[in-house]
């Protein structure tokens, strides 16, 4: 990649932090509703599931119980890319 490219994708933190666990979610329950895609509904319903185990892995960073770093903005992240699909 051309070091303008990388810099600017730097100094953008959310880009670097948040966006891969946005499109992570986004990719998981997309193929969620392609395998339920004759019904909807189950498919909305694992999905759900999905972002409520994926904010919860975040709640549990924050009190400490899980490795990782808590940070709200994934949760509102989690939440975009769920709608978005």
């Amino acid at each position: 990649m051309p070091p303008v490219i990388l810099e600017w994708a730097a100094s953008k933190s959310w880009f670097v932090y948040n966006m891969p666990d946005a499109l992570w979610m986004y990719a998981f329950v997309s193929c969620l509703l392609l395998i339920w895609w004759q019904q909807r509904r189950i498919g909305m319903f694992y999905g759900l599931g999905a972002l409520s185990a994926a904010c919860m892995s975040e709640l549990l960073q924050s009190y400490g119980w899980q490795a990782g770093t808590y940070d709200l903005l994934d949760i509102y992240y989690y939440v975009i890319a769920t709608v978005a699909v």
